[in-house]
């Protein structure tokens, strides 16, 4: 299953928020291995409904995240191309962490000239044969691996190895408007 084939995603923002998941998290590669990216959140409680997930600025989490992405990725090639964009995702302040994943979905469907509109429920989606369900898959891990995402050069492969299920800045970075061509069957 190739999550590239279908014409529209729908964000369910209706289900309740699970913990360390992709939802509020990420991981890059810098000098020094894999490094966390992760958006600190509050909740109501158990069974929160992911419109209802707030995000915490009472933690510089912005800061750290964007000297983090420079430190890391200032030398790969495309990083000068996406550098303001990702600038400007970093600068917003929205309140809710539905509204960051949706800034963040847009630059990257922009990023992969992809015609995806997120579209957000209105209610909760109950799974059906009809629609390819990707809740269940919690870890970006997972979601990967459907993406059978092709290797591609790295900043610090020489120190690393391949390094697999990063964000998918990375890819982007590494490999420019080109990076689409990775996630696709080969």
């Amino acid at each position: 299953m190739n999550v590239l084939k279908h014409e529209e995603i729908i964000s369910d923002i209706h289900e309740h928020y699970y913990k360390q998941t992709n939802r509020n998290r990420c991981n890059i590669i810098t000098a020094n291995g894999v490094m966390p990216l992760i958006i600190p959140v509050n909740t109501l409680g158990n069974h929160t409904p992911v419109k209802d997930v707030k995000i915490d600025y009472s933690y510089p989490w912005q800061r750290i995240h964007l000297h983090a992405i420079i430190s890391a990725y200032a030398h790969a090639p495309y990083f000068e191309h996406y550098r303001n964009k990702i600038g400007n995702l970093y600068a917003l302040q929205p309140a809710m962490l539905h509204e960051w994943n949706t800034a963040c979905f847009m630059i990257i469907t922009e990023a992969f000239k992809m015609n995806w509109n997120p579209v957000q429920s209105e209610t909760f989606v109950q799974a059906n044969e009809a629609i390819t369900d990707l809740r269940s898959r919690r870890l970006s891990k997972s979601f990967i691996t459907d993406l059978s995402l092709q290797r591609y050069p790295q900043v610090f492969e020489e120190r690393h190895g391949f390094v697999p299920d990063l964000s998918v800045l990375d890819l982007l970075f590494c490999c420019g408007p080109g990076a689409i061509t990775k996630l696709l069957p080969r």
